[in-house]
């Protein structure tokens, strides 16, 4: 399969939605043009990767209508599906699966503007873990090699070194 491939059920199905629709113009795979709307961009890529998104985010300067397109058996999308819609509304990036099979074609993310919502529990938790810690006993980075350090680990270790030293145990 070719990038190539996914033009065509594409470009049927933006047309299907009233669109004028012109592959490659200004180095972008797909420009689609309705009425007095602002041009809808979108970058075809056989996977999601790190590529097709510094496209999409350089494309965000000609408009805010970015979509990424990939095939519908994406196999690194479907790998991390929850995570990649993530990272793509964090972008304001439209996602649209694309069956050259079947010429299906689902848009299954809108482009929008991301607006995280803070978590006032997470928060209370991360700062709570931050000041109660006694020195910065981990390097950062290494976790998964080495246990962390935590500020329930110190106290517990110093609970274990007043014991020994008093032999009360």
């Amino acid at each position: 399969m070719k990038e190539s491939d996914l033009y065509l059920p594409l470009k049927q199905y933006l047309e299907s939605q009233n669109y004028e629709v012109k592959g490659e113009v200004c180095d972008c795979d797909v420009v689609a043009i309705k009425a007095d709307e602002p041009p809808v961009i979108v970058e075809l890529k056989l996977v999601l990767n790190l590529d097709v998104l510094l496209q999409g985010v350089d494309r965000l300067s000609t408009s805010s209508l970015i979509y990424i397109g990939i095939p519908y058996e994406c196999k690194s999308f479907k790998k991390r599906k929850k995570l990649s819609l993530k990272l793509l509304k964090m972008l304001g990036f439209g996602l649209i699966l694309i069956d050259i099979k079947s010429n299906k074609v689902e848009v299954i993310l809108d482009p929008s503007e991301y607006k995280p919502r803070q978590i006032k529990q997470q928060k209370e938790k991360l700062l709570g873990e931050f000041h109660s810690r006694v020195g910065d006993p981990n390097l950062g980075g290494i976790a998964s090699k080495k246990g962390v350090l935590t500020s329930y680990r110190q106290k517990a270790l110093k609970i274990a070194l007043y014991l020994e030293k008093n032999e009360s145990y």
